[in-house]
């Protein structure tokens, strides 16, 4: 996870859901990831690299002490427990940190989407991407005047646009169909 934090903060391309949420936290916070990042508040990156750091060697001991104990209990709880642990736990946090039932109606509005987008095989840092991508998209077209051939101009933007739109049609082709009536797959690595 640590080695996707350099893309992500260095260029402002998560290559994990976790970088991404963290890139969306930082954005939240009003920090821009990209290049200006590193040298404007480098001070940041270096307490989350630290923070990083201290946090590997706490899971790591954690892991050692804890790892039967986890097993052991992930043995014995049926999985409707489980789930229904984790949903109220989630609920509680999601009220607990503004005291806020607007939160909590959040939580579990985004929660059936991402249920749904990963049910569907839809990457889920696309969802925090989408407001990066229309922001930049849209102050691109601010500077050019509303036009479109400033995305070909150069052609390192050419190369990547092009390179954008094969790693979609790509991913299209290979998207398995579903006809209707048909039940969707629980977990789409296995379809």
């Amino acid at each position: 996870m640590h080695s996707t934090l350099i893309p992500a903060l260095t260029l402002g391309v998560p290559g994990t859901p976790t970088s991404a949420v963290i890139l969306g936290a930082m954005m939240i916070a009003g920090l821009q990831p990209g290049p200006l990042l590193l040298r404007q508040h480098i001070d940041i990156v270096y307490v989350l690299f630290t923070g990083l750091l201290f946090s590997t060697a706490a899971r790591w001991v954690m892991g050692l002490l804890t790892t039967r104990l986890w097993a052991r209990a992930m043995s014995l709880l049926p999985r409707p427990v489980l789930a229904a642990s984790i949903f109220v736990l989630c609920v509680v946090g999601a009220y607990a940190s503004r005291s806020n039932v607007f939160d909590v109606w959040m939580t579990l509005l985004f929660g059936a989407v991402g249920y749904t987008m990963d049910a569907l095989g839809y990457s889920i840092p696309s969802l925090i991407l989408g407001g990066m991508i229309e922001t930049n998209a849209r102050q691109a077209l601010i500077i050019s005047h509303g036009s479109f051939a400033a995305f070909l101009a150069s052609p390192v933007s050419a190369v990547f646009l092009v390179a954008a739109v094969l790693s979609v049609l790509y991913a299209l082709r290979g998207r398995p169909r579903w006809k209707r009536g048909q039940p969707l797959p629980t977990d789409v690595s296995s379809a």
